[in-house]
């Protein structure tokens, strides 16, 4: 739990660095990168590196649950496979999609305050004012960063798929509806 909640921190903390440092200097403002299409068709591959440590943390702790704790939860598992498999999307159709692929974790957030959530048995969050205190947090921040905000980033990658199909081949096409598709899969579950 303490690996997962200080790569979760490390992500989110990365992922503002890179969004508060944009490449391009036009864009010389926080967000920046994403509101400057421009700017955004720019492959900076500091996102992409970013999702290559993602990738190898997904890895890494699913590795960890099988292998070390023995926890076979197979929702767990096909999170892992299915979000490993969206990063290396992110990653291979550039055209700004590793800059929204990092936007994305930033819905680990939640995960931090879940993590601290599992400290208390079900009895103990019902009595102690700090873990109801830290269900909220989870409660609040996981609506804001898995719902609203994932809403907001598929709106966001529906413009720039509309921004670049003027200039996409039928394969690229193709890979855009796909990867739509499977992020709004991924948000039904």
């Amino acid at each position: 739990m303490l690996t997962s909640t200080v790569n979760h921190v490390s992500m989110v903390s990365y992922v503002l660095f890179l969004l508060a440092t944009p490449i391009c200097a036009a864009s010389n403002h926080f967000l920046g990168q994403v509101t400057d299409t421009e700017c955004l068709a720019k492959h900076d591959m500091r996102f992409t590196y970013f999702l290559v440590y993602v990738i190898s943390f997904f890895v890494w702790e699913q590795a960890l649950q099988l292998f070390v704790t023995k926890d076979w939860d197979w929702l767990m598992l096909f999170h892992h496979i299915y979000s490993i498999f969206l990063t290396f999307m992110n990653i291979g159709m550039r055209h700004g999609f590793p800059v929204i692929g990092s936007i994305t974790s930033l819905c680990e957030l939640s995960s931090v305050f879940l993590n601290f959530n599992e400290l208390w048995d079900l009895k103990d969050r019902m009595e102690s004012e700090l873990a109801r205190f830290w269900f909220k947090m989870f409660f609040y921040v996981f609506i804001f960063v898995r719902i609203i905000w994932f809403l907001a980033i598929l709106v966001f990658e529906l413009l720039l798929v509309s921004f670049l199909w003027a200039d996409s081949g039928y394969m690229v096409r193709a890979l855009f509806i796909f990867k739509l598709a499977l992020d709004l899969a991924l948000f039904a579950l």
